[in-house]
């Protein structure tokens, strides 16, 4: 599985309001997730079900991929997913998950309603939001089900699962197991450590990005606006940054070539774990491969993950993972 970069900032729009579904085909956020759930009230639901698929075309054809959050219990779920599977759509967030159970139900569903649509199956993805104490220990399970990109925690659902208040200090630890769960099995983890509902405090949210982003985040659902612009930033390489992950591919490149395993580069040592990072920040400076092939095709597109990262991966004379050969 290639290098690619994830989704920066993913926004939340309610899907029965035509007004921020233009500003967010307008905006800045790397995809627009059309909401279903939460905020749609229970009278709303059916006329924003009907609404979804101009609601989603439109923003497709500006050139954002488009996701579908669903409802949880079945029977709204069955009626979300009949409404919203098409070409627009790049994936579905599925919330609520406890179990891989979940995911492979959700998978028949929606090779029924791809092959009804005439779409390829498998062609939509999924990413799982774990939003109770009860799915924690499962999430390696979790992590093997179908169409999965990724995870993300639902702060506040969590929250209230463990009866604790939501901050990034009692975030932290539940997100750093996301993340984990996420490079253990090449998926792409989303979030960060704090409450999604605190967007009002900018410098707060600013700090809170830049922290998901040195936890290994790769991006992150947002439910304002003013968040998606901070959300870019702290998921975006910074230049000297990238500048030092080229250095260090070089030296090691020369290090090989010169037949040594390890090198030293401006007092630290330079080996295949710190190649491994430096390929994957240069990945994530990559054009992002959903938005650039939506912006060509008006279609649906996901993003690659990252492959789950070997400490014994051996690298060729160029600095890259050698292909395996075994």
């Amino acid at each position: 599985m290639s290098l690619a970069s994830a989704w920066r900032s993913l926004l939340f729009v309610p899907a029965h309001q035509p007004r921020f579904i233009d500003a967010a085909r307008r905006g800045e956020a790397d995809a627009c997730v059309l909401d279903l759930e939460d905020s749609v009230p229970p009278a709303q639901k059916p006329p924003a079900r009907e609404a979804f698929t101009g609601a989603a075309k439109a923003i497709a054809e500006g050139g954002k991929p488009v996701l579908v959050r669903i409802n949880a219990p079945w029977r709204l779920a069955v009626r979300d997913l009949e409404a919203a599977v098409g070409p627009s759509v790049s994936a579905i967030v599925a919330p609520k998950v406890e179990a891989r159970a979940t995911l492979n139900a959700l998978d028949e569903l929606l090779a029924d309603l791809e092959g009804e649509a005439g779409l390829p199956i498998g062609k939509i993805g999924v990413i799982a939001q774990i939003e109770s104490v009860n799915a924690l220990p499962r999430l390696d399970d979790i992590c093997t089900g179908p169409r999965l990109i990724g995870l993300s925690l639902g702060s506040e659902d969590f929250s209230a699962s463990a009866g604790m208040t939501p901050s990034s200090r009692t975030l932290m630890a539940p997100n750093q197991e996301i993340v984990f769960a996420c490079r253990r099995h090449g998926l792409l983890p989303f979030g960060f450590p704090g409450s999604i509902a605190d967007y009002a405090d900018v410098e707060a949210f600013e700090e809170t990005a830049r922290l998901a982003s040195e936890m290994g985040f790769g991006g992150a659902f947002c439910i304002h606006p003013r968040q998606v612009a901070i959300l870019n930033r702290a998921f975006t390489p910074d230049p000297t940054a990238l500048e030092q992950a080229l250095r260090i591919l070089e030296a090691y490149r020369l290090a090989v070539r010169q037949g040594r395993g390890a090198t030293v580069l401006d007092g630290r040592m330079i080996d295949p774990p710190v190649v491994a990072q430096a390929q994957a920040l240069l990945a994530r400076a990559r054009p992002n491969p959903g938005v650039t092939a939506a912006k060509r095709s008006g279609e649906a597109t996901i993003p690659t993950a990252l492959p789950a990262y070997h400490s014994h991966a051996p690298y060729d004379l160029c600095g890259d993972p050698a292909p395996d050969r075994s």
